[in-house]
């Protein structure tokens, strides 16, 4: 209730409820009574992640029978454009950074930002890149990549990156590889010894391009490796004689590959 010396007293009720996280639904009331007039507003609002909603519906009845109503719709959305890329976000309101997946994660829920509350400033989905449309011009914006469900085998690469965007400016971020397979066997030599505790290196026969990866093996000569394509491969153990192992994955192969046990040549 509020009281003033100039105006009568005036009642009111209000009633919110809004979602904790970036995209969702959010309501609101308010009722106001006093002696000349009585108020009834409510809002139904939406926030996501491609654009905004807001309805709003407001009633005054006066004692005398007279009655106002007024009904606000507001829709907002945005379509961005950055480095050959393009995405729909909410409505940008300053300098935005659109983060494109690799061909290999199309499909895939990619969150940007997480929240500790499961949810996301901006996500990659179906509908296309994700699109962080409010950063603030000349001040360094940290841009986390988070897939919690992404298959064993495939790997976004880089996941932490710090913007510096100018004014009104649109950066593209491209995350992911064309890795989509988790590497795993086990190292024997020619006499049927396993390679035990030995470090080698994993090189692409079929992609000048691609960088080595260090390999280790257990006791056993069983080893892993993550971040692999398909293509053909040379492993190159560091033992005397180097041991050299001749590798090839077949064209369409995802998520985990065992090759079993392998045999030096």
């Amino acid at each position: 209730m509020d009281i003033t010396n100039k105006d009568a007293p005036t009642t009111r009720a209000s009633w919110t409820n809004s979602s904790p996280n970036l995209e969702g639904i959010g309501m609101a009331a308010d009722i106001a009574r006093n002696p000349s007039n009585d108020s009834l507003t409510g809002k139904l609002n939406y926030r996501g992640y491609r654009g905004e909603f807001s309805l709003s519906q407001n009633a005054l009845l006066n004692r005398n029978g007279q009655t106002t109503n007024t009904t606000q719709l507001d829709f907002g959305t945005s379509l961005v454009f950055a480095d050959g890329y393009w995405g729909i976000s909410r409505p940008v309101t300053g300098s935005f950074v659109l983060v494109a997946p690799h061909p290999t994660l199309q499909g895939r829920v990619i969150g940007i930002n997480p929240n500790a509350i499961g949810g996301n400033a901006a996500q990659i989905e179906a509908i296309g890149p994700a699109v962080l449309p409010d950063l603030s011009p000349y001040q360094v914006s940290k841009i986390r990549i988070s897939a919690q469900n992404l298959p064993v085998g495939y790997d976004l690469g880089q996941t932490n990156y710090a913007i510096l965007p100018t004014y009104k400016s649109g950066t593209a971020i491209r995350i992911g590889t064309d890795a989509t397979i988790f590497l795993r066997g086990t190292l024997r030599n020619n006499k049927d010894e396993p390679l035990s505790q030995l470090s080698g290196e994993f090189i692409s026969l079929s992609d000048p391009k691609w960088t080595p990866l260090q390999i280790f093996t257990n006791k056993t000569g069983k080893f892993v490796l993550k971040g692999i394509k398909p293509g053909r491969y040379e492993l190159k153990m560091f033992n005397d004689p180097p041991a050299i192992f001749s590798i090839d994955i077949p064209e369409g192969k995802t998520g985990v590959y065992d090759l079993g046990t392998v045999r030096s040549q």
